[in-house]
């Protein structure tokens, strides 16, 4: 599990869907950005709209952190997860 803290709270990077912003107010174009994380949420042992097993609610998180800001968490975690693995399989000498 990869933990990234947003809004003063962890979610799960492996269960991220997608990223996107969109304005705080959907009805007026002007209004200012917010960055949505979508997360796969509990599956329901239902089948999906589509037929896919399990179907999963999606849950979101919004902060008002900037896209790139989040997208950077997310890369900077990845990169620190591949060392930690690089690290553990070179030979130790």
């Amino acid at each position: 599990m990869k933990l990234i803290k947003i809004n003063d709270g962890y979610i799960n990077a492996d269960k991220i869907i997608q990223i996107y912003e969109r304005p705080i107010n959907p009805n007026d174009s002007d209004s200012a950005l917010v960055t949505v994380v979508e997360l796969e949420g509990f599956g329901t042992g239902n089948t999906g709209p589509y037929g896919e097993l399990p179907y999963y609610y999606q849950n979101e998180v919004v902060t008002n952190e900037p896209l790139k800001e989040v997208i950077k968490l997310i890369h900077d975690l990845n990169t620190l997860n591949y060392l930690k693995n690089k690290s553990l399989i070179q030979p130790l000498t």
